[in-house]
Parts: C-alpha cells; structure tokens; sequence
C-alpha cells in the first residue's frame, strides 16, 4: 500500500470486483407476478376451459353417434346374410313357441355377427331369461356391436357388459292395437303384406296357447321343435327399403343380449322419457343430441327426433306411421 493514499484510490483486483450490480439484482428479485396477474391469470384458463369443454363433450357424442351407427350397419349386414339363408326372411323380433323357450333377433344373428355355433335350444333359463345371442355369466364381455356407446343405462350387475341398444319395429300381426292404428288392407295386417301399415319386427309369442296364425306343421308346447316353417317377411315385401325402419334404438335397462324382453319397439312415443325413476334413462336432450339412429332397410342410416321419425304426415308420436311402418306412403 502506497504510503499516505487514500483508501478509496486504491485500485482493486478485477477478481475481487462483484461480477453483478447489486442494484440489478434488487430490480431483478422484485419482478415477479403480483397477485392481480395471477388472478387475471386463472381468469383467462377458466375462460378457456368453459369453452372448450362443451367442444370436447360435443366431439365425444359424435364420436358416440358414429360408432353407433357403424353398429346399426354390420347389423344390416347380418340381416342380409341372415335372409340369404332362410328363404329371403328378414330375422323375426322375437320367437316363444313355448313356455320357457324363447329366441330374438339377436339370437338369430349371434353366429352372423361373429359368435360361436350353438344350439338354439341351449338357452339360460335365468331372469330375465338369457338366449344363445346372450351371456351364461358375469364374465362374458358380451357383442359390442349390440351395444351403443351412449347407452349408458343400468343393467343387472351380473351383466353389465352385455347391454343389447337396439330394436325392431314392431308387426301388429293378427290384431289391431291401439298403437297400429292404420290396418290397411291385409285384414289386420295379417298375413305380412306390402301394404301393412304396421312394422316389420314380428313377435311370434304362443306360449300362452296355439295361435291360428301359426303353421300347424310347426308344434307348440313343451317339447315343440325349433319352428321353421312359420310365416315371415320376405325382403321383397317391402317395397320401399329406403323409408322403412328396420331397426332402431331404445334404451331400457332390462334389455340384454338374448333377454326375451323388448326385443321390439311399438312407437316412436317410447323413444321418450316415460319413468325415469325405473328405467334410468339417458337425458334425452344428450343422448345423441336429442335424437336417435334409425337403419333404414336398405341399409343407410338416418337420425332423427321422435317426433320427425313418423313422417311429414304424421301427428302423434304414439302411432305407427310412415317410416315406422311397411306402407311407407300410409
């Protein structure tokens, strides 16, 4: 140190000189969020979120409505293999030709869709009762395709993943309802005709007693055959495939795969809400946007509201008119 120098002229090493303004580092330290940024902050992602969510659930129905109507049209396809090997019948909604035995449509199309061969006999005798179409115990995954990604109903814990979604348009057969209302000019719409004014599902139920209808070759009773040779409806019967329902969606939780319970649908009035407390129906507002996939004989599918699925013509949802029926033009 250089003798009488004054402290502060003293040059320091450079190493020894602080390599950050203290002065910067104070502005630096102070620059964070203040709470009314971090506000503003989660202001603007709620925002977002509250936009896009809707977005995204709508893009998930879509999805939902699409994959369904895939599974209306492998059904189709089904059908039509179905009709190839039995005389150009399209599948029956449901056969009981006696107490205890009964076989739906999906029975009728198991090995069609991808199921293994069986006995039509080899049902499971359970509650409800379960055909070869449906599951011998909780650990069948059951047919997907039988099963709409919207129906998100409760079925039976035991078969949860064998949800069937989808029905036929039921036949008036030899009678006239109240929910048939246009007999045309068959006689009560029997036998099935071009000009029934009734759907195409028949429900062949004679296990309460022999019907007239019924082929006498073909028994009924405990021990009957498997019937064969009742009547049916030939494809060329319906005259206009592209405006008649086929099938179409309903939403119940005692429906399951080969369950011989609502195997058809008689109207579009019970695409409705009619107890929500018992069969826990979807909102229908969000079930498919509110409407519906119908597959229409041809093959195509169209969706519609209840109330558009009758026809221009058409007044009352409880009534079988237009699409809903054979007679197209009714």
């Amino acid at each position: 140190m250089l003798k009488g120098a004054p402290m502060n002229d003293i040059q320091q090493p450079e190493s020894m000189k602080p390599s950050v303004d203290p002065s910067r580092l104070r502005r630096s330290c102070s620059g964070g969020f203040t709470l009314i940024e971090l506000l503003v902050t989660i202001a603007i992602i709620a925002i977002l979120v509250s936009i896009l969510l809707p977005a995204l659930s709508r893009a998930r129905e879509s999805s939902r409505v699409a994959s369904c109507s895939s599974n209306l049209k492998q059904i189709h396809t089904a059908s039509l293999a179905y009709s190839g090997d039995n005389g150009d019948k399209i599948p029956y909604a449901m056969l009981r030709w006696r107490p205890g035995t009964a076989i739906g449509w999906d029975d009728l199309l198991y090995t069609y869709m991808g199921g293994e061969a069986a006995r039509f006999e080899n049902v499971v005798l359970s509650e409800p009762q379960l055909g070869q179409g449906g599951p011998a115990d909780n650990q069948s995954s059951g047919n997907k395709t039988l099963r709409c990604p919207s129906d998100k109903v409760r079925r039976d814990a035991r078969y949860r993943q064998s949800i069937r979604s989808y029905v036929m348009p039921r036949h008036a057969m030899h009678t006239s309802p109240a929910w048939a209302p246009n007999t045309g000019s068959s006689g009560f719409n029997w036998p099935p005709a071009a000009d029934n004014s009734t759907g195409v599902g028949l429900n062949w139920d004679v296990s309460g007693g022999a019907t007239t209808s019924w082929n006498p070759r073909d028994l009924t009773g405990v021990g009957a055959d498997i019937p064969g040779r009742q009547d049916g409806i030939h494809e060329n019967l319906i005259l206009k495939p592209e405006g008649t329902i086929m099938f179409t969606e309903r939403v119940r939780r005692e429906m399951l795969q080969g369950g011989f319970q609502y195997q058809y649908i008689q109207n579009a009035n019970e695409h409705l809400i009619s107890n929500r407390a018992r069969d826990d129906y979807n909102n229908a507002s969000a079930y498919h946007f509110g409407k519906f996939n119908f597959l229409m004989a041809d093959g195509h599918v169209e969706q519609w509201t209840p109330e558009e699925s009758i026809g221009p013509d058409g007044t009352n949802t409880a009534f079988q008119t237009g699409p809903w029926t054979m007679n197209v033009d009714d």
